[in-house]
C-alpha cells in the first residue's frame, strides 16, 4: 500500500522548492560524470601512452581512484565547515574545489610523468570538491523539502549521479567516432563537461536561500521564518506552518543546550544516536558498495559487459545504453517509488532484482566458456540474457542501495550531529567504494566472474534480511519526528518502526507575526532576538 502524502497543502511543492532542488540537487553529476568519462578513458589505448602507462598497471587504477581518494577527504572537511559556513555555501565552495581540480587535470596534455603528476593532483582536488557535495547538497535539501517529498528532493541528487554518467558514457563514445585516435581532445572534451556542470549549478546558487533549520541553529529567528515561508509559500499563520515551526523551535531550544563538542560526544556515546550511525548510516554504506552495484558497475561496465560476451566494439555503446537506462529507473525511484511505496519497500524490490541477476551472472559464468572461438545456439542465447541481468542489476541498484545511501543519514539524527553523522557517513561510502573498486579487477582475476556475481548475491540476500530487522521506515514523518522512531529496543525498531504513526493531522493555530512586518525588518542579526516572533514567545490556542 502507497505512503500517503498525508495532509499537506499543496502549496509546500512549489516552484521555489523544485527550483531549489533542482540546482542543488545536480551536483550529483559530478560524481557521476566522473566515473562515466574516466570508464572511457581509463583504458583509452592513445591516454595511456601519452602517459606512459600500461593497461592493468597500479598507476591506472591510482588515476581511477584518485577522485574516490579526494572524496574522503572532501567528506572529513565538510564535517567541519557545513555547519559554520552554512548548507548552500559549503555547496559553493565545493563547486570551485570541483572545478579546480578539473583545471588541473586538463591542462596536464603534454603527459609524462609530469603530467600524469598533475593528473593524480587534479583528480585529488576534483575529488575533494565531489566529497563534499555528498555532505552538504543532500543535508540542504532534506531540510528545505516538505516531509512528504524529502526523498524525492535528496534523490534528485542520487538521479542525477547517473545524469552525469550518461552524459560521460556518450561524450567517450561520440569522442571514438568523431575524433582522432591520437588526438587529445579524445579525452580532453569528455572531461571539459564538468564545466558545464559546475559553472551553471554554481550561477545557479547564487538565487537560493539558505536553510531555514540551519539558520535557526545560528540563532538568526527572523530570516530563518521568513526563509520557511518562501519555501512553503504559506501564510506564518497556516496551521501547516505553525506545526512545522514549533517543531524546528523545540529542536532549536535543546540545541541551544548543547556545544559542538557535547554533540561529537552524544553522537559517539548515546545509544540512539550510534546504532542510528553504526547500525544503520554506516551498514547501508558497506552493504552497498560490496553489493556489486555502486560505482565498481559503473566505472568498469566497458570489462563487465565483454565478460558476458559484447564485443569490444560494441562495449562504449551498450555501456551508453546501460547509462541511459540507469538513469531512467533512478527517475523512476526518484518520483515514484521512494515516497509514494516507502524506503523499505523501494529498497526490497530494488536489491531483490539485483540479487536475482547476481545469480543468474554466477549461474552462466559458472557454466560457459565465453573464450572459444564459436558459441553454440544456447550459448549465445544465454550471453543476451546475461547482458540483460547486468541491466537488471543497474536498475535493482536504483531503485534499492542508491536510493537511501545519500537520503536516510540526513534523515534520522537531529540538527546537533545531522552534519557531522553524515560527514562520517559519507567517508565511509567513499571508502567503501574504493576498496570496492580497487578489489574488482583482483577478485574477477582469482575468483573468476561466477565467483565474482556470487559474492555480489550473497551481500544482496543477506541486505534484505538486515535491512528488514534494523531499518525502520522514515517515509512521511517530518525531521523533528524522527527520534520517536528509536525509542524502543534495538531488536524492535526495523519491525515496528514502520507501524509507528505519522504526524498528525491537527494543526494547532498560533498568533504569528504578519508577513508585512516580517518583511519590514533588514537590519543585523541582532534584531531576531527582538523580533515578537522570538522561539519563546509564539502562543498557540486551540483550533
Amino acid at each position: 500500500m502507497a505512503i500517503s502524502h498525508l495532509d499537506e497543502p499543496r502549496e509546500v511543492w512549489n516552484w521555489r522548492v523544485k527550483c531549489a532542488v533542482f540546482v542543488i540537487g545536480i551536483l550529483g553529476a559530478s560524481r557521476g560524470a566522473d566515473e562515466g568519462i574516466i570508464s572511457g578513458i581509463e583504458s583509452n589505448k592513445e591516454w595511456l601512452r601519452t602517459y606512459g602507462i600500461q593497461d592493468g598497471s597500479a598507476a591506472q587504477s591510482n588515476v581511477v581512484s584518485m577522485v574516490q581518494i579526494g572524496c574522503v577527504l572532501g567528506a572529513l572537511l565538510a564535517f567541519f565547515v557545513v555547519d559554520h559556513l552554512g548548507r548552500l555555501r559549503t555547496s559553493q565552495v565545493c563547486i570551485l574545489f570541483w572545478l579546480a581540480g578539473i583545471t588541473i587535470w586538463i591542462t596536464s596534455y603534454r603527459g609524462g610523468a609530469s603530467g600524469l603528476a598533475q593528473v593524480y593532483a587534479g583528480r585529488f582536488v576534483a575529488g575533494t570538491g565531489i566529497g563534499g557535495t555528498a555532505v552538504c547538497v543532500p543535508t540542504f535539501l532534506s531540510e528545505i523539502a516538505p516531509k512528504s517529498r524529502r526523498g524525492l528532493a535528496v534523490n534528485v541528487y542520487a538521479a542525477s549521479v547517473y545524469l552525469g554518467i550518461l552524459i560521460g558514457y556518450f561524450a567517450n563514445y561520440g569522442c571514438q567516432v568523431h575524433v582522432p585516435a591520437e588526438s587529445a581532445k579524445r579525452w580532453m572534451v569528455p572531461v571539459s563537461i564538468n564545466y558545464l556542470f559546475g559553472g551553471t549549478t554554481l550561477i545557479g546558487s547564487l538565487f537560493l536561500r539558505e536553510s531555514p533549520r540551519w539558520l535557526l541553529r545560528r540563532g538568526h529567528t527572523k530570516r530563518a521564518q521568513s526563509v520557511l515561508q518562501y519555501y512553503r509559500r504559506l501564510d506564518l499563520s497556516h496551521p501547516y506552518l505553525v506545526e512545522e515551526w514549533k517543531g524546528m523551535e523545540r529542536e532549536a531550544e535543546t540545541l541551544a543546550q548543547q556545544t559542538r563538542l557535547r554533540s561529537i560526544i552524544a553522537l559517539l556515546t548515546d545509544g540512539s544516536q550510534l546504532y542510528r550511525l553504526c547500525a544503520i548510516g554506516i551498514a547501508i554504506q558497506i552493504l552497498s558498495n560490496w553489493s556489486g552495484g555502486g560505482g565498481s558497475l559503473t566505472i568498469y561496465a566497458p570489462r563487465l559487459l565483454a565478460l558476458v560476451g559484447v564485443h569490444s566494439n560494441s562495449t562504449l555503446f551498450t555501456t551508453g545504453i546501460l547509462g541511459v537506462v540507469k538513469l531512467l529507473s533512478a527517475l523512476t525511484a526518484t518520483f515514484f517509488l521512494i515516497d509514494r511505496l516507502g524506503r523499505k519497500r523501494s529498497v526490497f524490490i530494488g536489491i531483490t532484482l539485483q540479487g536475482i541477476a547476481a545469480v543468474y551472472l554466477a549461474a552462466f559464468l559458472g557454466a560457459t566458456d565465453l573464450s572459444s572461438a564459436t558459441l553454440t545456439g544456447s550459448e549465445q542465447r544465454g550471453s543476451i540474457a546475461a547482458i540483460v541481468a547486468i541491466f537488471v542489476a543497474g536498475i535493482g541498484w536504483t531503485f534499492g542501495f542508491n536510493a537511501i545511501s545519500y537520503l536516510i543519514g540526513t534523515e534520522i539524527f537531529p540538527l546537533s550531529t545531522r552534519a557531522m553523522a553524515s560527514s562520517i557517513i559519507m567517508v565511509f561510502h567513499f571508502v567503501n567504494q574504493y576498496g570496492a573498486s580497487r578489489a574488482l579487477q583482483p577478485m574477477l582475476h582469482t575468483m573468476q566472474g561466477y565467483g565474482l556475481f556470487t559474492f555480489n548475491a550473497v551481500v544482496c540476500f543477506f541486505s534484505i534480511a538486515y535491512i528488514a530487522l534494523f531499518i525502520p521506515e522514515t517515509a512521511g514523518r517530518s525531521l523533528e519526528e524522527m527520534n520517536s522512531l528509536f525509542e524502543g529496543p534495538w531488536y524492535r525498531i526495523g519491525m515496528l518502526g514502520s507501524s509507528l504513526p505519522a504526524s498528525s493531522s491537527q494543526h494547532p493555530r498560533s498568533h504569528l507575526v504578519p508577513v508585512s512586518e516580517l518583511e519590514q525588518g533588514n537590519g543585523p542579526d541582532s534584531a531576531d532576538k527582538k523580533s515578537t516572533l522570538s522561539v519563546a514567545e509564539i502562543k498557540t490556542c486551540d483550533a
